[in-house]
């Protein structure tokens, strides 16, 4: 048995809906415990959803499912509604609350303790396995008392427990009940409201993907924000050269939004696999610390004015044979700074090098190989600072030989110089790039080749929400620098709306 993701808020059944019990308020029955925790966790920027149908039509197992973590093979073991039970769902983009309702609520709208127009969505679910008759006759009672208060009230029907029907007939059901449910309000007398109400079909089971996608689409009514992340969506396709992009609810395992393109099953289940399969190893790495930035070089450099490092501290140990500074030169010339020269720089400021033709080591007939030449790549670099370094002439004896030392810089990587002060480079990057500071920077990412030809990728844009991508492999390979670049920014216009999301919660 899996651990639930503990996603919702479960919050005490504010009352009893029963026929024989009269409903009472809120806060006659909740616990003074609960009753704080209601009260912190509710506000006008919750959106109300309730969940509607008959008995074991399947609705606390769709919440648990999805928001729980619950196996579907556990459903079976799920008690009965009988009272009204509050789920609040805390996401990054939307805050929801589901009010799970028993059976009896359907004959009796009044037991709910508050009117039909404190709820944004109704869910009303029926059982594909069971007689179709009784839940449709109910959902027209249902539509037309919304009718009379909200003629343009978000109304969902889903056609729930559809995993024992065939592909054939699965469909073939859900037409059936599409045009049976247009067909009562047409002949009912209220026909001219009730065709008003949008209506949103939609099939679903808990053993396969379609709850997912189905719950993703009744949240992304709910969410205000949505048009931005679709345009968002569609400007990091078209400029990425990605086939299809989900922004997915990690915790939940639903997409808040995704690209205009349409949506294909098969797709969404292969990227719905995927953030599971990375979302199940997160346990794993969650007290990992990150790494330290490494600090910058400091150079071993001495002044003009400074003494050159004595002759025993370039001595090497002892029992060890004295080791000579040996660089290969080319074939054609050589160039090195003497002490003359590089003296001559540092008084005048001038920039010139003294050339002098490659000299041919002489070998002593009882010491090591030596050279006094230097790497042209090193040798042709003037710098401001100057080291002296030891080095053994042929005869034995040790010289001092002045070399002008390349200078440190990182501009790469955003580094300080040598001098301790940051680059303009680093700057700009810092102004360009969302998240200047580190911290912000450490987003996890991966990516698989499916095939020869596609591949899959993902990113994580906040702490529950996670961008997965289908793209072409070859396309992925050559310009994965750009996508890379294009996905920051995307993280860091995703960042600042679920900050203005969160601060409308604070107020």
């Amino acid at each position: 048995m899996q651990t639930p993701r503990h996603y919702g808020t479960i919050t005490t059944p504010s009352h009893t809906a029963s026929p024989q019990q009269p409903a009472t308020p809120a806060s006659a029955t909740a616990t003074p415990n609960a009753t704080k925790g209601a009260l912190a966790h509710d506000g006008p920027w919750r959106k109300k959803i309730l969940l509607a149908g008959i008995r074991q039509a399947g609705k606390t197992s769709l919440l648990e499912v999805v928001f729980q973590s619950l196996p579907p093979k556990d459903t079976f073991y799920l008690e009965t509604t009988n009272t009204i039970r509050k789920v609040d769902i805390d996401s990054s983009i939307v805050a929801l609350q589901f009010w799970d309702c028993p059976a009896n609520i359907l004959a009796n709208f009044d037991s709910l303790g508050v009117p039909l127009t404190h709820f944004q969505s109704i869910v009303f679910v029926i059982d594909v396995q069971d007689d179709y008759n009784t839940p449709i006759a109910y959902l027209i009672h249902l539509l037309a008392t919304v009718a009379e208060v909200n003629p343009t009230f978000n109304m969902n029907i889903l056609i729930h427990k559809a995993e024992q029907l065939s592909d054939e007939f699965k469909l073939e059901t859900f037409q059936y009940i599409q045009s049976r449910v247009l067909d009562e309000i047409m002949d009912h007398p209220a026909n001219a409201l009730l065709s008003h109400i949008p209506l949103n079909f939609h099939i679903s089971s808990v053993y396969d993907h379609s709850l997912y996608e189905a719950v993703s689409k009744i949240i992304q009514r709910l969410t205000p924000q949505h048009g931005t992340l679709e345009n968002l969506m569609n400007t990091l396709v078209s400029n990425s050269g990605i086939a299809k992009a989900f922004l997915f609810d990690v915790s939940s395992l639903t997409y808040v939004a995704t690209d205009a393109s349409p949506v294909d099953n098969n797709t969404f289940e292969l990227c719905c696999d995927y953030v599971m399969m990375l979302a199940s190893f997160t346990k794993l790495y969650k007290n990992l610390k990150p790494l330290p930035p490494p600090e910058p070089s400091t150079p071993n450099t001495h002044s003009p004015g400074s003494s050159p490092p004595s002759s025993d501290s370039a001595l090497p140990p002892d029992n060890t044979k004295p080791k000579t500074n040996i660089s290969i030169a080319p074939p054609s010339r050589s160039t090195t700074i003497d002490s003359d020269a590089s003296s001559d720089v540092r008084a005048t400021g001038a920039k010139h090098e003294h050339i002098s033709r490659p000299k041919a080591p002489r070998r002593p007939a009882d010491g090591p190989e030596d050279s006094t030449t230097s790497s042209p790549s090193h040798s042709l670099i003037a710098t401001e600072k100057a080291q002296s370094s030891p080095t053994t002439s042929s005869n034995g004896s040790t010289s001092q030989k002045t070399a002008k030392k390349p200078e440190s810089k990182h501009d790469s990587v955003g580094g300080p110089t040598s001098n301790g002060t940051s680059t303009a480079r680093s700057k700009t990057l810092d102004k360009l790039l969302p998240g200047g500071d580190q911290e912000s920077r450490r987003w996890s990412s991966s990516s698989v080749k499916l095939t020869p030809a596609t591949s899959l990728a993902y990113w994580q844009i906040t702490e529950s929400l996670s961008l997965v991508c289908i793209i072409r492999s070859e396309t992925f390979e050559k310009h994965r620098g750009l996508i890379e670049y294009n996905v920051t920014f995307f993280r860091g216009a995703v960042q600042k709306i679920v900050q203005l999301e969160r601060a409308k919660r604070a107020q």
